[in-house]
């Protein structure tokens, strides 16, 4: 299933909220679709945010991946998916798709390295994040305020790569020098 099955997209939206099929499945079908159609995006923010009990969880966490996949810039994905960024039910999934979406809309990544950042987040949110690190990195080369923030936040694991990359962006990264000196003195021996 994809795009070309677009034309199915109201009876799966339909056979969900009537409980004709396995909802996991509508929602993963739907997101195989994408943004071929214009029923998609709105479908899946709904799903996501669809009751949280356990039988939902597939269908939620499947919402949430298929937000990141679609290839549009939709500005609706991006407040769904971060309405939901303390949901530990489908947190994993709702970075993934955060993350996804970084890769083609560098405005929605950033406001992520944002909420990661802020020493007030959760410590499973910065633990969830830092195990998809590698991702984020690509994007941080553009903005030495971020990473500055970054060389303050509670993980080190953000500390350290955030030390790294400015020293990588060497004499352009300047202003970022009495920061970096601190880090000298970090509780943790790689920052």
């Amino acid at each position: 299933i994809g795009p070309s099955a677009k034309d199915a997209t109201p009876v799966l939206i339909d056979a969900y909220r009537k409980d004709l099929v396995e909802r996991a499945d509508a929602v993963y079908a739907l997101g195989e679709i994408g943004s071929a159609h214009q029923a998609v995006v709105p479908f899946l923010i709904e799903a996501l945010a669809k009751n949280k009990t356990n039988s939902q969880d597939t269908a939620r966490r499947w919402a949430a991946e298929a937000l990141g996949n679609i290839g549009t810039t939709d500005k609706r994905i991006l407040p769904a998916l971060f309405s939901h960024l303390e949901d530990s039910s489908v947190q994993s999934y709702v970075v993934y798709g955060l993350l996804k979406r970084g890769s083609r809309d560098r405005t929605g990544m950033l406001s992520f390295l944002k909420t990661v950042a802020r020493p007030e987040s959760s410590k499973n949110l910065q633990e969830c994040a830092g195990s998809v690190y590698q991702h984020i990195r690509p994007v941080l080369k553009y903005e030495e305020p971020h990473l500055i923030a970054l060389l303050r936040h509670r993980e080190p694991r953000f500390r350290e790569a955030a030390a790294v990359r400015l020293g990588e962006l060497g004499r352009s990264a300047k202003d970022a020098i009495p920061n970096l000196a601190k880090c000298l003195s970090d509780e943790d021996g790689k920052v």
